[in-house]
C-alpha cells in the first residue's frame, strides 16, 4: 500500500455520518437511515410527506409552522386560478399574504402600499387596464405635441 494512503490511528475515534443523514436528521429516522435526497423514491415520498404535514398544518391559504429557533414561519399557499372566476374564490391566498406581511408592525395598510408600488412598477400595463375595466380614470402626461395644439 502507498505510504500517502496508509491511515492514520488516532486516539479519539472519528465518526463519520453521511452529509445527508447529519443535514437531514429526521429525515434520516424516517427512512430508516438510508436517506439519499438524489434518490427519485426519496423525493416521491417526501413529496407525499410534504402534502400530509401541510394538510395537517394547513389554515385556509396560511401554512404555519416553528423552526429550531421556535420561531413562527408562514408560507401562504397560492392555487393557480385558470379563470377570473376561479380568482374571485382563491383571493383568500393574497389577502393572507396581506395580513401575514403587515402582521410584525401592526401595518396592513403600509403592507397595501408596498404591494401596489411594486404591481405598479413591474405590471403597469395590467394595472391600466384592471383600472379602466373599472371605470377609474388614469391621466397620462400629455405630450408637448398636444399641450401646443390647446394653445392654438
Amino acid at each position: 500500500m502507498d505510504a500517502s494512503l496508509t491511515l492514520m490511528h488516532s486516539q479519539t475515534p472519528i465518526c463519520v455520518k453521511i452529509v445527508a443523514e447529519a443535514k437531514y436528521p429526521t429525515l434520516s429516522q424516517v427512512f430508516v437511515g438510508h436517506f439519499d435526497p438524489a434518490d427519485s423514491e426519496a423525493q416521491r415520498k417526501i413529496n407525499v410527506l410534504l402534502s400530509e404535514i401541510a394538510a395537517l398544518r394547513e389554515n385556509e391559504y396560511e401554512l404555519l409552522y416553528k423552526n429550531e429557533k421556535e420561531q413562527v414561519v408562514s408560507f401562504v399557499r397560492v392555487p393557480r386560478p385558470g379563470s377570473p372566476k376561479v380568482w374571485h374564490n382563491t383571493k383568500g391566498s393574497f389577502d393572507a399574504f396581506i395580513r401575514m406581511n403587515g402582521e410584525k408592525n401592526s401595518d396592513t395598510y403600509n403592507s397595501v402600499a408596498c404591494a401596489s408600488n411594486y404591481m405598479w412598477r413591474h405590471y403597469n400595463d395590467l394595472i391600466m387596464y384592471g383600472t379602466k375595466k373599472h371605470g377609474v380614470s388614469i391621466y397620462t402626461p400629455m405630450t408637448e405635441t398636444a399641450f401646443v395644439a390647446i394653445l392654438q
